[in-house]
């Protein structure tokens, strides 16, 4: 075999590893020759099911002057938990959620307050983790963060090739028709500074006075549920930071524990937590208990340090 062959052949090897790259087809802004307005999108769990419409911006102030915008009508009568999908095997394309795409934005134009979801399925059938962020504004343009990280090296393939999104998920149930407008959904790197990059101090209390429920110097509880399904949005999982093994809360709105049994807490005088945030600005904490049962208590940092973005209770 020549020279010459021998290049053509690596030449044509390299656009077919090329044309099975993946790459998510973003972003979905519903304009004229972009993603999203040609798709096939399906609403479900929406009594009737009306369709998704794509039309002129109703409201092309603010953050959002594009063209064209999708627009959902969630029904009183339809489910919470009503959305709608684009089609597998086309649409939003094949790829997998890394570092560079873990977290997602999209716009939304809402009569009410309530969750935003978003779902990405395999081209297995599988759904990767939901995640919910509600809308803070009411007839305006606000983009809202999803952060999709749990989603990284998840599902049986990690291979995606289908978005869903609730607009209006509502469990408390809705009081009227409610028209929601959604657009220009992005995919970008995670945020960089977002993840704490030292370990939480050592704690020094002796063993003896310690029921210990989530720490590498302690013998912990047996048997504990560090992720009970109490209807919470935030996806956990437990990276070592710095080498110790760490509870990661991403898109937290709540988080509870269970234990294996009730523990008799009657001789402890203090409860221990560090925390790392990005952002947070108030954390609550209850035991949950026989009478009087919940009673939510705002934690008051002892220290703070602003550079890494950790507090430690007591």
């Amino acid at each position: 075999m020549n020279k010459t062959m021998m290049s053509l052949i690596a030449f044509l090897f390299i656009i077919m590893m090329n044309s099975v790259a993946f790459a998510q087809n973003a972003p979905v802004d519903f304009e004229a020759g972009g993603y999203g307005a040609d798709w096939t999108w399906t609403v479900f769990e929406n009594e009737t099911n009306p369709a998704i419409e794509i039309l002129a911006n109703p409201d092309n102030s603010g953050i959002n002057t594009s063209a064209t915008v999708a627009k959902f009508t969630a029904l009183q009568a339809g489910q919470p938990w009503a959305g709608c999908e684009s089609l597998h095997g086309s649409d939003i394309g094949e790829f997998s959620f890394d570092a560079t795409n873990a977290t997602v934005k999209v716009m939304v134009w809402k009569p009410v307050i309530s969750d935003v979801g978003v779902k990405f399925v395999e081209a297995s059938g599988e759904a990767q983790p939901e995640v919910k962020v509600a809308n803070t504004l009411i007839n305006q343009w606000e983009e809202l963060t999803f952060d999709l990280s749990g989603s990284i090296g998840a599902g049986i393939t990690g291979i995606i090739d289908q978005i869903i999104i609730f607009p209006d998920f509502d469990l408390a149930g809705r009081t009227s028709d409610n028209i929601c407008y959604f657009d220009n959904i992005t995919f970008s790197e995670q945020i960089a500074g977002a993840e704490p990059q030292v370990a939480a101090p050592a704690p020094t209390a002796e063993p003896g006075d310690v029921i210990s429920i989530f720490s590498d110097s302690y013998v912990d509880l047996v048997g504990t549920d560090f992720n009970p399904p109490w209807g919470q949005s935030t996806i956990v999982s437990t990276p070592e930071i710095a080498g110790n093994t760490t509870l990661k809360y991403a898109n937290f709105n709540y988080q509870g524990t269970q234990f294996s049994a009730a523990q008799d807490l009657s001789l402890m005088e203090f409860v221990h937590i560090d925390l790392w945030t990005a952002d947070a600005t108030v954390v609550l904490f209850t035991p949950v208990s026989a009478p009087p049962g919940e009673l939510l208590l705002p934690l008051a940092p002892l220290t703070r340090n602003l550079e890494q973005h950790r507090y430690s209770f007591s």
